[in-house]
């Protein structure tokens, strides 16, 4: 019986794992809002970068991790050679085929994948 509640546990603990991973692998590519004011990149080395606006906009480099479905995005932007980073936290949701982020006030944004 400890056998058994042992490999159960295993199996519980790969299916979390695998989880975590499959989020990852899921928010891979370019993601963009409605109304195209905001293109997010995530790259598989764990960096990217976030567009914002159209006409004029403004491009900065990021890193990513992905922690189960909490995702860590730490922004690095450069103005006449001074470094600035900002860190958020969201949780991912995926709603037919749009990936949700939803940060800390609970305010959701809405990307649709549109290169993968």
């Amino acid at each position: 019986m400890k056998k058994f509640f042992a490999m159960l546990l295993i199996a519980v603990m790969c299916v979390f794992s695998l989880t975590a991973c499959l989020e990852n692998v899921r928010i891979l590519g370019t993601w963009s809002t409605e109304d195209k004011g905001t293109t997010m990149t995530f790259d598989k080395d764990g960096t990217g970068s976030i567009k914002l606006g159209d006409s004029f906009s403004y491009t900065y480099d990021m890193t990513y991790t992905v922690d189960g479905t909490t995702l860590e995005i730490t922004t690095t932007a450069t103005i006449l050679g001074f470094s600035s980073s900002s860190t958020q936290k969201y949780e991912i949701s995926f709603e037919k085929g749009n990936l949700v982020l939803t940060d800390a006030d609970n305010s959701d944004s809405v990307l649709t994948l549109i290169k993968q």
